[in-house]
């Protein structure tokens, strides 16, 4: 499996060496592919607790054929490899930048780091070498962490904030008259399961499962616990989803 690595994306902070420059020439094609190799390294360490480290770990080799390719040798077929490399959790960090990712992070992206305060805010700047063109408009970007949504929705509702994000359903009808703000909902694919483990009894019997599947009424269940911003599913396939099967069973 191969993956391109952009030729324009340069990093916020560059380590220059011998006066020149690590992220352009040949240069460049050594330190993406060190980089590359600490990165996946680090995330395939079980001391690093990464999510992803499962999947990183059926890595047999990684090699770079040309100044833009990794190639990564698996130890089986996994079609979902690249999703592994496209997940946030593997974003390749300079190979002299691990051990300080937490306070001094660097990467490739819109914006650069500024400045963390522990539970109080995260400050990032413009980055003026963006590869993509007249991109980002915003030119300062503040996200202050506020664990109480009940405070955050005060603050967005007084003008102190711009966006609350992930706002639990129970707060969104309070929002539905605010003159000040006003609240966008997504379908997404969040589900959550009560399930019957079928090795006890009773629910070692089917019949007892397909009872309790039809006395329990899951459109009032979601209704409640997801103050009207949910719905039933018969599966992790959410109900909007065009694949999905209705509950006959056939075809939406």
């Amino acid at each position: 499996m191969s993956s391109p690595i952009s030729p324009s994306a340069g990093r916020h902070q560059r380590t220059r060496k011998s006066g020149r420059s690590t992220c352009g020439g040949a240069s460049r094609f050594t330190t993406a592919a060190n980089s590359t190799r600490k990165t996946f390294k680090r995330v395939a360490d079980p001391a690093t607790g990464s999510v992803i480290r499962a999947g990183v770990g059926l890595i047999d080799k990684a090699e770079a054929p040309d100044k833009y390719t990794v190639r990564f040798t698996l130890t089986i077929p996994y079609a979902s490899w690249p999703a592994i490399t496209a997940s946030w959790q593997a974003s390749i960090v300079p190979r002299n930048g691990v051990e300080t990712l937490s306070t001094k992070p660097n990467g490739t992206g819109p914006y650069k780091f500024v400045s963390y305060e522990p539970n109080g805010s995260l400050v990032l700047s413009r980055n003026p070498d963006y590869f993509e063109p007249d991109l980002p408009k915003i030119d300062k970007v503040e996200f202050r962490i506020i664990p109480d949504f009940s405070t955050a929705v005060a603050g967005l509702e007084r003008g102190e904030l711009d966006l609350v994000w992930g706002l639990p359903p129970e707060h969104v009808n309070k929002l539905k008259d605010s003159p000040s703000a006003h609240v966008s909902e997504v379908q997404t694919g969040t589900w959550e399961m009560f399930g019957m483990n079928s090795r006890l009894a009773p629910f070692d019997e089917p019949k007892v499962r397909q009872a309790l599947f039809k006395l329990v009424d899951r459109a009032a269940i979601a209704d409640i616990a997801l103050f009207g911003h949910g719905a039933p599913t018969v599966s992790p396939i959410p109900p909007y989803h065009p694949f999905v099967l209705q509950q006959g069973g056939a075809d939406r």
